[in-house]
């Protein structure tokens, strides 16, 4: 025995000690991480090799391992509270010096950007019109500056029109005196009528009103109004159009949008008059102009089959026919002298007479830029006409409101027009090995060669962990087990330094020989 073995005992007893201490301090440090004493026994070297009698001289601490295993969770209801649900750590920034944490704990400076207590810099990858931009991670900054409005460019309206509703008076087509027009001030004219909103360039909301007639069984027309402008429709095929026209299959599903049947002759015999004087004969011109009109026809089969989900099959091959007898058409009126630009006069001319059904038809609104209206989600059935929904794409101006981040990492903000805008994206990097990592204490560990090569990417992917928002990780330090460690560390200082004792007893016996 010697005093060597007591003194390297008491050294590593008390790192021990400080160890348990450090992680019982930190029981309530957010993304702490608690440390375990490893210890190893050491021996005297000798040039003659190791004996069967030789005995240790001591220990000593051989590491401080810390342990990355998850922490508790305590919920904050604050959303730059972030806690990392797995592997990873947040990447810091400041003055260029990178560091890595696991503390989620975050707030925004005095220009928006999102940085912890000492005022580093959270990173991530930034977003520029809501479009996250990736390559380089760099600060994330929280913009307050107000939402730009959108013009409406697209509407849709999910509705029902009453299939009993009774035809106004003259109404009826073919009535004379002439179908009454919708007016929109005489409640007579039409059976129902709905707003819908829009935005102009402005981000004014706008109340586009939409006044359904009953015309006949299956048939209805639709005007719409902007204020006192009519918008809808806008039918180049009919002059002087008042309403477009609505028609529904048996099933009271939309079977043909503004089907202009029979307009437009005036045209096509205009066209197909100088497809003849090109060369061609009036039977191949009036081919060219009856296969136009059957492919469209056709088109129109699958479009009404597309919304209403039967027979499209059937009506694909029905197309996929019609088409090829209007290319032999065309074909024959070419080489008998046609021109190709007459042809397609025809053929458009013939087409627009009947047309194929529209997924939407185009408003102009006067100063406001036109947009589309989809009206296909119409259905004809028994009982009170109604709207189920309405949706358009424009919105007003917005102010921004509050931010959220979500489990990828996106952060997003809220606006008072209701809309939200993706703001950037907070990213993860995890290590091979995190025990490598250089411990620089206020919750910021240092990169190092022995970590191993940084992984960076978004919260999900791969092996790096997701994040939850308005929670934070607690210490992973059990405080039980380490008040346990503490009685077992305080009594192995306490045996040590009976060894040293024993030895001076000894020595003192000695002496006094």
């Amino acid at each position: 025995m010697s005093f060597d073995q007591g003194l390297s005992g008491l050294n590593s007893s008390s790192q021990n000690l400080n160890v348990i201490g450090n992680n019982i301090s930190n029981a309530s440090t957010v993304g702490f991480k608690s440390s375990t004493t490893q210890f190893a026994d050491v021996y005297a070297a000798s040039v003659y090799g190791s004996s069967s009698l030789a005995v240790g001289i001591g220990s000593k601490v051989a590491a401080v391992s810390q342990s990355f295993t998850q922490g508790g969770v305590s919920v904050t209801n604050n959303p730059l509270d972030i806690e990392i649900s797995g592997n990873g750590f947040f990447q810091m920034s400041q003055n260029g010096a990178i560091t890595y944490t696991r503390n989620g704990q975050f707030q925004l400076d005095q220009n928006g950007y999102i940085v912890d207590s000492s005022g580093r810099n959270l990173t991530g990858y930034e977003a520029v019109g809501g479009q996250i931009l990736g390559g380089t991670p760099v600060p994330l900054q929280v913009s307050y500056k107000d939402l730009a409005p959108t013009v409406t460019s697209a509407a849709a309206i999910t509705a029902n029109l009453d299939s009993t509703s009774v035809a106004p008076n003259n109404v009826a087509l073919g009535a004379s005196p002439p179908a009454t027009a919708i007016n929109p001030a005489n409640s007579t004219t039409y059976n129902y009528s709905t707003p819908v909103t829009i935005y102009d360039p402005n981000g004014a909301p706008q109340a586009l009103t939409l006044y359904f007639q009953k015309v006949s069984t299956g048939q209805w027309n639709v005007a719409g109004y902007i204020g006192g402008t009519q918008v809808l429709p806008v039918d180049p095929n009919v002059a002087g159009a008042t309403t477009a026209t609505i028609s529904f299959d048996t099933n009271g599903k939309v079977s043909a949008f503004n089907d202009s049947t029979g307009t437009n002759a005036a045209a096509v015999a205009t066209a197909a008059a100088q497809v003849v004087t090109d060369g061609a004969t009036k039977a191949q011109a009036d081919a060219v102009a009856s296969t136009a009109i059957a492919a469209a026809e056709a088109q129109n089969a699958v479009n009404v089959a597309t919304i209403n989900g039967v027979n499209l099959a059937t009506a694909q091959n029905t197309l996929a026919a019609a088409n090829t007898a209007a290319s032999n058409a065309v074909k024959a009126a070419l080489s008998a002298g046609a021109v190709q630009a007459d042809i397609t006069a025809l053929v458009t001319a013939a087409q627009t007479a009947q047309p194929a059904i529209n997924t939407s038809t185009t408003l102009p609104t006067g100063t406001m830029p036109s947009f589309s209206l989809d009206l296909t989600q119409l259905s004809q059935y028994a009982g009170t006409s109604g709207v189920s929904s309405t949706t358009q794409d424009g919105y007003t101006k917005g102010s921004f409101s509050s931010l959220s981040i979500g489990h990828t990492g996106l952060v997003t903000g809220t606006y008072t027009n209701g809309q939200t805008m993706t703001l950037g994206q907070v990213l993860l990097t995890n290590f091979f090995n995190p025990n490598g990592l250089l411990d620089l204490g206020d919750n910021q560990w240092a990169p190092t060669t022995a970590a191993g090569a940084p992984n960076t990417g978004a919260p999900g992917s791969s092996v790096l962990g997701s994040l939850n928002s308005g929670e934070v990780e607690e210490s992973n330090v059990d405080l039980t087990s380490q008040l346990v460690n503490l009685i077992v560390a305080q009594r192995m200082y306490q045996a040590n330094s009976q060894t040293i004792k024993a030895e001076d007893t000894i020595m003192q016996t000695l002496i006094n020989l």
